[in-house]
């Protein structure tokens, strides 16, 4: 998967800061996500973590941010530094994840529409699937 993140990342980050993100986006995605308290959750594509940061504060015991741009991610650890929450942030490939199934939620909000065929996007769900525990939920 090809991705031209690392020239937009800064950019990128403060698209984010757009209201309706916040009042319409944030709002039906968390709603949707519900109860986090004592979960752990990998948030896969998650950017500079917009979304990341917000599933911790939601009560998230545990999260993992991981995404394909290693300027992302760099941003998203400069986060961390800045405001530490206890998050991981790893670069890695959504199509091949190769995370222990630990995880009581996948949260994969900007990936799927990344898969360029059909076989990218059966290898995003396998590994996103394959890193729940059993009864998780992506």
């Amino acid at each position: 998967m090809r991705t031209d993140y690392d020239s937009i990342a800064e950019r990128y980050k403060r698209a984010k800061l757009q209201p309706w993100r916040n009042c319409i986006e944030t709002f039906t995605l968390l709603d949707l996500i519900g109860n986090l308290s004592g979960q752990a959750v990998v948030d896969v594509a998650c950017g500079e973590v917009f979304y990341t940061r917000r599933l911790r504060a939601q009560g998230a015991a545990r999260v993992l941010g991981l995404d394909l741009s290693e300027r992302m991610v760099e941003l998203a650890r400069e986060q961390e530094a800045e405001q530490p929450l206890g998050i991981d942030y790893r670069v890695g490939d959504g199509r091949n994840l190769s995370l222990p199934s630990e995880f009581d939620l996948a949260m994969a909000a900007c990936i799927l529409n990344y898969a360029a065929d059909q076989h990218e996007l059966e290898a995003m769900c396998a590994g996103i699937s394959a890193c729940l525990r059993p009864g998780g939920a992506s």
